[in-house]
């Protein structure tokens, strides 16, 4: 059982890492021109489940 909640914890981990970086392209996309982005909390909800 171990491995499975330490599989779970690097996948959450993994996905956490790839939402961060397509929040950051998002910012500039958004700041690019001139629209205020939702703050990352908001962002990182659409990858939880």
């Amino acid at each position: 059982m171990k491995s499975i909640s330490l599989t779970d914890n690097n996948t959450s981990n993994a996905i956490t890492r790839f939402a961060r970086r397509n929040y950051y392209t998002y910012v500039k996309h958004y700041k690019a021109r001139n629209l205020k982005p939702m703050p990352i909390e908001e962002f990182l909800k659409n990858y939880s489940s």
